[in-house]
């Protein structure tokens, strides 16, 4: 696991830029199998009027810049063509770190809390979250550790990149 944080979309909050988890690992037109997944764990019921995560299928080739969901408009973008889905306690959701997403509004008066997990491949460690959330590298560190105990480790460098 390299990271882990709780994201609290509050009562009456306005829509997330469109993102992705990270850049391209080697160039902008690159098409990788998935080196990192995100896995979503609402703490609450997330009905659709509390505005649950919103996907794009498609847009996972190249960072983050400026776009958005077809059927937008603008860089919050109303996310037409967006997918989203409701979840209850218990549920998870798993989606590849390059898949464009956001947290939409919460028009409600209900905060929707989520704990976001990413794991991800060995050779990957994406130090933006020490950098942007202020997450201590020791931190960071100390959790890749533990979970790499589990991980399944290769005999010759030429296992590591079976998919």
């Amino acid at each position: 696991m390299e990271l882990q944080t709780i994201i609290t979309s509050h009562a009456g909050s306005g829509h997330q830029r469109w993102h992705q988890g990270f850049q391209n690992l080697f160039h902008p037109e690159e098409r990788l199998p998935p080196y990192a997944v995100v896995v979503g764990v609402p703490l609450v019921d997330v009905k659709k009027s509390m505005g649950p995560t919103q996907f794009c299928p498609g847009k996972n080739l190249r960072f983050y810049q400026g776009y958005t969901c077809a059927g937008s408009n603008g860089d919050q973008g109303d996310g037409a063509d967006a997918v989203q889905i409701e979840s209850e306690l218990g549920d998870i959701t798993v989606f590849d770190y390059k898949l464009l997403h956001r947290g939409p509004a919460n028009p409600t008066g209900t905060p929707r809390p989520m704990m976001s997990l990413v794991f991800s491949k060995l050779f990957f460690l994406n130090m933006e979250p020490v950098v942007n959330r202020a997450i201590p590298f020791e931190q960071t560190i100390h959790q890749r550790l533990y979970w790499e105990q589990f991980y399944y480790h290769p005999d010759q460098i030429d296992e590591m990149w079976n998919v």
